[in-house]
């Protein structure tokens, strides 16, 4: 991963595992509440059991909204937010500091991919020279919350719908699944949240799978051509991802054997999970093997706790220095 992080630049695509240290659910989680909410009066075991129904989480999503109606997106803001300690009353300096201070000594995994964004120059940060984009998969904004008051600098330029311009000295960080704040302050400000964009349902799934040519999938198309992903958080079971991975996948494959280049196909492993094993070693043999048959590398780890170090010792082939970065502010 070092070549491809030093020459080309790397984009890095972050699933719910990078917000679940910060008490907001993973998608399963937040399925849940939101079953609880839309049936109070029965057991927790129906909850459970919808969700392991055999239907996908976009279609268990989509049979939630029915039964919501109108307050679907309102009830989704409220349960994915539901255990975080600043929803839904204005942020205050002191909050937005309370809020890094609960992400660095507990959620390592977003401070570390925070880190990886930021660079410091002289007395001030800047935005990283070798992370090209963020690709964020998430509702929350957790991520540009923390990386604002950590930093002291707006790194981060967020595209959460098609007519949102880019930043030359920012990242771009695309939210192609839509984008929900927890800050009253913000509600229905359509410049700083994009809760009408919310891809979350088996059929906003099934529109989002058709508009080939919508920003979202045309972007993710010619980043992962220019440069690898580092999939973070993540567990690569979101159809429209691996649906694009595949095509990029594909078209250097055919690309390959035209230029009969096949006899190293691990070059065409351009793209990287780091992931935890799951304890099954057959079952993460066949997962690994998943992976590859879209162009991903799994990168193992025993735990999240060692995320921080992996990074790091990425960071460092640049000669910066990490401890500036993700260490504790002051």
């Amino acid at each position: 991963m070092g070549d491809e992080y030093l020459k080309r630049g790397i984009v890095l695509c972050l699933g719910s595992g990078v917000s679940r240290s910060s008490n907001l659910p993973d998608w399963r989680e937040l399925l849940t509440r939101l079953s609880a909410r839309a049936w109070p009066d029965r057991p927790p075991t129906f909850h459970t059991d919808l969700l392991d129904s055999g239907f996908t989480l976009p279609a268990i999503a989509s049979i939630l909204q029915g039964r919501l109606g109108d307050g679907f997106v309102q009830a989704v803001r409220e349960e994915l937010y539901r255990d975080f300690p600043f929803f839904n009353k204005p942020t205050t300096v002191g909050d937005r500091k309370a809020i890094v201070a609960e992400v660095q000594a507990g959620n390592l995994t977003l401070r570390a991919v925070a880190a990886m964004c930021a660079r410091k120059a002289g007395g001030r940060y800047e935005r990283s020279r070798n992370v090209q984009a963020i690709v964020n998969l998430n509702f929350d904004v957790l991520l540009r919350t923390y990386m604002r008051e950590r930093y002291g600098a707006y790194l981060l330029r967020t595209v959460e719908r098609p007519d949102a311009s880019i930043a030359r000295h920012k990242i771009a960080v695309y939210h192609p699944h839509g984008l929900i704040h927890f800050d009253p302050s913000r509600f229905d400000d359509l410049d700083e949240e994009a809760p009408d964009l919310m891809v979350f349902t088996e059929q906003e799934y099934f529109d989002f799978f058709g508009r080939a040519f919508a920003v979202f999938s045309y972007t993710m198309l010619s980043l992962l051509r220019e440069h690898s992903f580092v999939f973070v958080g993540t567990a690569l079971k979101d159809d429209n991802l691996r649906r694009l991975l595949h095509y990029n996948f594909q078209e250097r494959e055919d690309a390959a054997k035209r230029r009969d280049r096949m006899k190293r196909p691990g070059r065409l492993l351009r793209h990287f999970l780091i992931a935890c094993r799951c304890g099954n070693k057959p079952v993460d043999e066949a997962a690994q093997l998943a992976h590859e048959r879209i162009g991903v590398r799994t990168i193992w780890l025993k735990e999240w706790g060692e995320l921080p170090n992996f990074l790091g010792g990425l960071y460092a082939e640049e000669q910066s220095d990490w401890e500036s970065v993700y260490g504790v502010s002051g």
